[in-house]
C-alpha cells in the first residue's frame, strides 16, 4: 500500500488484504484494514470504499457493537436509488434485527425495498416476510 499513491491501487490491495484476514477469522485486523480504506479520500462514495465500510459495519455488529456498526453504517450517505440506495438500509435492518428491535429492521426493510433494483427485491422481501413470521411467533 505505502509502494503507490495511485488511489484505486491502494484501494484493490487494502480490500484484498481486508477480505483474506476477514475470511481467515482475523476481524479485529480486518476492521483495521476496512477502516483505513476510508482514508482513500479520492474514493469517498465509490462502491469498494462503501464496501469497507458494509464489512466493518458487520464486523462490529458480529461483535455485538450494535451502535458502533449504525454509526459505521451512516457513513455510507443512500443513493436515491438503486443498489447503494437498499445495501446501507439493509445493513442497517440486519443490525437492528440482530438488536432485536423488529419494528425498525422493518421500517428499513421496507425504505430500502421501495428504491432497490429489481435483483434486490426478493432477498429483501424474503427478510421482511422472515421478520414478521418471527414476529408472529413470538406472540
Amino acid at each position: 500500500v505505502d509502494f503507490t499513491s495511485d488511489p484505486g491501487k491502494k484501494a484493490g490491495v487494502l480490500n484484498l488484504t481486508g477480505g483474506t484476514l476477514q475470511e481467515a477469522g482475523d476481524d479485529e485486523q480486518a476492521l483495521v484494514v476496512w477502516r483505513r480504506m476510508e482514508d482513500i479520500t479520492p474514493l469517498k462514495g465509490y462502491g469498494i470504499i462503501n464496501d469497507a465500510t458494509v464489512n466493518a459495519a458487520r464486523i462490529l455488529a458480529k461483535q455485538a457493537k450494535y451502535d458502533e456498526a449504525l454509526k459505521e453504517i451512516d457513513k455510507i450517505k443512500p443513493a436515491d436509488s438503486g443498489y447503494w440506495h437498499a445495501r446501507p438500509m439493509v445493513i442497517q435492518a440486519e443490525i437492528y434485527a440482530a438488536q432485536g428491535r423488529k419494528t425498525e429492521a422493518l421500517a428499513k426493510y421496507e425504505q430500502a425495498l421501495k428504491g432497490a433494483p429489481e435483483d434486490m427485491k426478493k432477498s429483501i422481501s424474503a427478510a421482511i416476510e422472515k421478520l414478521k413470521q418471527e414476529d408472529n411467533n413470538e406472540k
